[in-house]
């Protein structure tokens, strides 16, 4: 018995011996870092990353290193692209980040918060010329994010509240019902509104006819 585990334990001692002496060739060293897709005010958050990370990021998954990124850059990345090229003299790693296309800010409390066309919140250089989203609880909105940025696109200004959502393309108002209760129906009437121009202030398109308030 005493043979088996000195047997055990010494192949454990040589695996472990290979596998450090592998890691330490001149070819599993890190040559250089290739970035593209980085503003020049986020290098830093990058550059500490990979310091930390060493030569770790050889062989850790890229899911796992976008995830971890994107955690730090609030979110800001739809996706990470890492390329490892295994050269004589060293490996070259190139990072390619795809970055979000807001389509709209949100406002929750004195928070400002980014929303792009397929719902998803993050944080960002914040753009001066989008439409305007306010609302309570971000959670809330999380859930119902794809939806909110639907909305976002054709028009101006978008209040959430409890009992329904206010709407505003220039200077008219359109009053929505509850944002849980509004589906492609409430969207195609929304945007035949729209369409019309009625002249009024205050359009409520809660009801079978419109309710117009001038």
């Amino acid at each position: 018995m005493r043979g088996v585990w000195g047997v055990i334990l010494l192949t454990i001692l040589a695996v472990y011996i290979i596998s450090f002496l592998i890691i330490k060739l001149p070819f599993l060293e890190i040559k250089e870092y290739g970035v593209i897709g980085i503003r020049h005010d986020e290098k830093q958050v990058l550059q500490n990353y990979l310091t930390a990370l060493g030569r770790k990021i050889i062989f850790l998954p890229e899911e796992i290193i976008f995830n971890e990124l994107n955690k730090k850059f609030g979110n800001r990345f739809k996706d990470i692209n890492v390329d490892r090229d295994f050269t004589t003299e060293g490996i070259v790693i190139n990072l390619t980040f795809q970055r979000r296309t807001p389509v709209a800010k949100v406002k929750v409390g004195k928070n400002i918060y980014l929303i792009d066309r397929e719902g998803v919140i993050f944080k960002d250089n914040i753009p001066s010329n989008l439409p305007i989203i306010k609302a309570k609880d971000i959670n809330e909105l999380r859930s119902v994010g794809r939806k909110i940025s639907k909305i976002a696109t054709l028009v101006d200004n978008i209040t959430i509240l409890s009992d329904k959502v206010i709407v505003q393309k220039d200077k008219i108002k359109y009053i929505l019902p509850n944002i849980k209760l509004i589906r492609e129906k409430e969207l195609k009437v929304l945007k035949y509104a729209l369409r019309q121009n009625f002249n009024a202030k205050v359009i409520d398109l809660r009801y079978k006819k419109f309710i117009l308030l001038r």
